[in-house]
């Protein structure tokens, strides 16, 4: 998805927050979805963090305070939607999210598959860089841009290490063509009831963090946080990396599942396997766009957690806000419908898809997306 778009879709996230409650409860220490009677936010003190999302420096940003991750990853929380919208914002650029990261007090950072990394801001104590001379190309793009970072909270006496993975969207590479590889090399006799480019990323993604884990000094799975966020591609992956941190017993001796925070926007389904049941990971979509009703759920594709989607109800204030901030007006759509009929017409049948006439707009498509992506 385009960059106008992704800054659109900050002001519309902020704009749903008026209407969510606040999230006031916590988990205890214990690994027990227990809930302990002080809000740890009180414990600690806000900071504005301040994000500058372009060549301009068109700025926005949000409150924080490290007692957010202190509470139960199992209700919402508008604080996290918050800070989890800018982290997937800026995970575009490396630079850009470093730069929030350390703002907050990540001062650990490990970069993966970014080309960009010029500046390191001058609070951190370690940039690690991984892959940072890979490229993507038509026969190597199942591999995201994606940041491991962690910092330790102490509250009552008690530490916490809490780690953020941010996911990138797809940026103008060939990681296009990964977006529409349903299955390996699209080959229908090879369907396995997932999305394998997002599967394929997502692997790498969870070595990496599984890595991170196992090899840290910190050894306490009960009071281990973690927060995974991501827009498009990236809500994707993230989504599936924070489905299988909540589900998968192999996880268990890392993190619990009430200390999984997984916050995704603009986020495709990924498998039809996917529990829609857990309430710690949060998907936001919204209308008019296209990229979270594919692949379809015809075809029996689901995402990970609870959906929420924003209904639209007051376009002028979300206009006024989107010219505010960006100096335009937004192109919205307020519906999928007319790109939902095309899309019927085109692939209604999972073995549509499949077609080879498709198979060849679908390639078509990646190809100009991706800047004419190199062969």
């Amino acid at each position: 998805m385009k960059k106008p778009v992704i800054f659109l879709l900050i002001i519309v996230l902020l704009f749903i927050l008026l209407f969510f409650l606040p999230n006031n409860e916590i988990f205890s220490n214990n690994g027990e979805n227990q809930i302990i009677e002080e809000d740890p936010i009180y414990a600690f003190d806000y900071k504005q963090i301040s994000v500058n999302y372009d060549a301009n420096n068109k700025e926005t940003g949000f409150a924080y305070n490290d007692g957010m991750f202190l509470r139960d990853s199992e209700e919402l929380s508008t604080d996290m939607v918050k800070l989890s919208i800018n982290l997937a914002v800026t995970a575009y650029d490396s630079n850009q999210i470093s730069d929030v990261l350390a703002q907050m007090g990540f001062l650990e950072q490990r970069f993966y598959n970014y080309t960009d990394y010029k500046t390191t801001p001058e609070e951190v104590e370690s940039v690690t860089l991984f892959n940072d001379n890979r490229q993507t190309t038509m026969a190597d793009n199942d591999f995201v841009g994606y940041s491991i970072s962690n910092k330790t909270i102490k509250y009552n006496n008690t530490d916490y290490m809490v780690y953020i993975v941010a996911v990138r969207g797809t940026p103008s590479t060939a990681e296009w063509f990964s977006d529409f590889r349903l299955s390996e090399n699209n080959d229908i006799n090879k369907e396995n009831g997932y999305h394998y480019g997002f599967y394929t990323a997502a692997e790498e993604v969870k070595k990496s963090l599984k890595g991170v884990l196992k090899n840290d000094s910190f050894d306490n799975p009960e009071n281990t946080i973690i927060l995974v966020t991501g827009h498009s591609r990236g809500a994707a992956v993230a989504n599936i990396v924070a489905g299988e941190l909540s589900t998968k017993v192999e996880y268990n001796d890392y993190v619990k599942r009430n200390h999984v925070f997984g916050y995704n926007f603009a986020c495709p389904y990924v498998s039809t396997s996917a529990d829609t049941t857990l309430t710690n990971i949060y998907n936001f979509n919204n209308p008019g766009d296209l990229i979270p009703e594919l692949p379809r759920s015809k075809w029996g594709y689901k995402r990970y957690g609870i959906d929420k989607k924003f209904e639209g109800t007051d376009w002028e204030n979300v206009n006024q806000r989107f010219k505010t901030i960006c100096n335009s007006d937004p192109k919205l759509l307020h519906t999928t419908e007319d790109v939902m009929n095309l899309l019927t017409a085109l692939v209604d049948e999972k073995e549509d898809f499949y077609k080879p006439g498709n198979q060849i707009i679908f390639k078509t498509i990646a190809y100009y997306q991706a800047g004419r992506a190199r062969f």
